[in-house]
């Protein structure tokens, strides 16, 4: 809400993932403003003519990180400290310089303004849940360790079983403490999994933010044994059961007209998964879509009319062959 005359006016903005404001337009849907960003938060004036400072300024301030932009010195108030954007560096030390003795007491976001923000010049994506910087730094490995080892745990599970699913922990914190809750991985597991293998990796001793922590904490091995052994409890017993041999779906799945559908997965065959259709014209093998494999005879009228009546079966039996074969690395 900004003056206009004698009244009040409303102008929306819309932020990036670091809280950028790229773009500012009015209630009409007029674009006021937008804005371009070099990684440390300069401006790339991409207006056509090049607007002044003071003419880009007049219609909003509050720009990179959403804080305000000092007409008289360009530099930006992030609240504990002011920033240079043109510099890419604080004009005060860092009020917080413990565990960071590899960075300048200036330096922004760890040096790496693409995935890390400082919002309010104290630390690197602090979340403001009223712990200091060493228990977020702490905590945020701890995490993050947890999650990897439940994560590769899982993992592991799912090359086993169809009904493991690959997972995660996801940890808030608020008012009630610590909050932790499992959440199926999105995207690719097996790169969930390498990620996972990563974050573990981080929470040893190192040269990293969260590895010259853990070396400073007494007993840091005691604790990464107790988040790794403690997590590797919690998969044993969310997999236990999981890692047996898979049950095969009956010999006989269908018949009906003279047509039968069956599998052999016990008396010789390989994959892929597959069931036979026998009866009603030549026997072929059809996969979990009901479609022939390759290299196999096409389905007859009355067969794949059959088919069609028991497509989910075949669907669900063709899964769990699948699974069998993985087990038995088939």
């Amino acid at each position: 809400m900004v003056p206009s005359g004698d009244t009040l006016r409303f102008d929306y903005s819309l932020k990036d993932h670091l809280g950028n404001v790229r773009v500012v337009f009015s209630e009409k849907g007029d674009i006021l403003q937008k804005n371009d960003y070099y990684p440390f938060g300069l401006e790339i004036d991409r207006n056509a003519p090049v607007q002044t400072p003071a003419a880009r300024n007049g219609v909003n301030r509050y720009k990179f990180l959403g804080k305000e932009t000092q007409v008289a010195t360009g530099y930006i108030d992030l609240s504990r400290r002011f920033y240079d954007p043109a510099i890419g560096r604080f004009m005060q030390g860092d009020p917080v310089t413990e565990l960071q003795e590899n960075h300048s007491v200036y330096q922004y976001g760890w040096n790496n303004p693409i995935l890390r923000s400082d919002p309010n010049g104290d630390c690197p994506d602090c979340p403001d849940n009223g712990m200091s910087f060493v228990e977020n730094v702490y905590y945020d490995m701890r995490d993050r360790a947890s999650s990897g080892a439940y994560t590769v745990g899982t993992y592991i599970g799912s090359l086993f079983s169809d009904n493991v699913k690959v997972e995660k922990i996801n940890a808030t914190y608020g008012e009630n403490g610590r909050q932790l809750e499992t959440a199926q991985v999105e995207g690719n597991k097996h790169v969930a999994a390498a990620l996972g293998v990563l974050d573990v990796a981080s929470a040893v001793p190192s040269s990293n933010i969260a590895g010259s922590l853990m070396a400073k904490v007494v007993g840091a091995k005691s604790v990464i044994n107790e988040v790794v052994s403690s997590t590797v409890k919690d998969i044993s017993r969310k997999l236990k059961g999981a890692l047996t041999e898979p049950t095969l779906p009956p010999k006989t799945l269908a018949s009906k007209d003279g047509i039968d559908i069956v599998h052999y997965t016990k008396s010789g065959d390989h994959g892929p998964p597959h069931v036979h259709v026998k009866g009603g014209g030549a026997e072929t093998r059809i996969g979990q879509n009901g479609k022939p494999l390759k290299n196999n005879p096409s389905l007859t009228t009355d067969q794949q009319s059959v088919v069609n009546d028991y497509k989910k079966d075949i669907k669900n039996a063709v899964k769990k062959i699948g699974a069998w074969f993985n087990y038995n690395q088939q």
